[in-house]
């Protein structure tokens, strides 16, 4: 909840404009939770409706400074459309944070192409898509975070096509960092293993197909591959955020932050 009696982070960002898609859920909604208590306006862009609207229920905040916005990243019309929304909100945008992702879990020769093309639609021409209509609205000095992940840099099984689209968003924010460039700025952050309920969804579905056959020992065997020892929280995630569009990174563009507890998955 946010009440403006606690606030969770220093940064003031004095009204500017944030959008954050996958803003239902996760790393999406922690990211605009911290906005908006950096006293920024938030746009919670999402598919679902439902989920925008259960998280903007949640969020307690004057209602000029946040806005539900319903998109779907991987059609053009529908970007194009909802950053047009909010920019004619709030008069321009300030950052964009290219949240929305999803993945499926198969072996690289087992996948489906529909997977395939599915994942790769959300995950890196989503990103390409946002940037495409957020740049015409955003306001010199702006800022693009694009959520890529460490499986951009470390193979895992089970989740070639997610490596693959995260690898491409992290050659995306290097290309966009050159033509941006100077007047606005694009890094990356590469989240680790987010405490969710996709842990234990990922851990169930290793079982069903056989490729292992006890959960505990699957967990046990991630964390001992992070040297902190614990699964990163979404918030975590969202303070990076915060940093890489706040100006105390004003001098930051082209850089990928890596934000996993010390992680070496192989």
């Amino acid at each position: 909840m946010i009440d403006g009696t606690h606030p969770q982070t220093h940064f003031d960002f004095g009204g500017r404009v944030v959008v954050a898609t996958g803003g239902g859920c996760g790393i999406g909604l922690a990211t605009v939770q911290a906005f908006l208590e950096a006293n920024a306006r938030g746009a919670l862009v999402d598919r679902d409706t439902d989920l925008i609207a259960s998280a903007t229920e949640g969020l307690v905040v004057a209602e000029d400074r946040l806005r539900g916005i319903q998109m779907d990243v991987a059609e053009d019309a529908s970007v194009a459309a909802g950053m047009e929304t909010i920019a004619s909100s709030w008069g321009g945008i300030n950052g964009t944070v290219d949240n929305a992702g999803i993945c499926t879990l198969s072996l690289a020769l087992d996948l489906d192409i529909e997977d395939w093309n599915r994942v790769l639609g959300v995950n890196l021409r989503g990103v390409w898509l946002c940037a495409r209509h957020c740049r015409p609205q955003m306001r010199d000095g702006g800022t693009f975070v694009n959520i890529a992940s460490q499986a951009a840099q470390c193979a895992q099984k089970f989740t070639a096509h997610c490596s693959a689209s995260k690898t491409g968003v992290i050659g995306l924010t290097r290309a966009l960092t050159v033509e941006f460039a100077p007047e606005v700025r694009v890094n990356a952050i590469g989240p680790g293993t987010i405490a969710s309920d996709m842990i234990q969804a990922g851990v169930d579905w290793r079982i069903m197909e056989g490729h292992d056959t006890e959960g505990g020992a699957v967990v046990d065997d991630w964390l001992r591959r992070i040297a902190m020892g614990r699964f990163q929280p979404a918030s975590a995630i969202a303070k990076a955020a915060l940093f890489l569009t706040s100006d105390l990174s004003s001098e930051i563009t082209d850089e990928k932050l890596i934000v996993s507890g010390g992680a070496a998955m192989v």
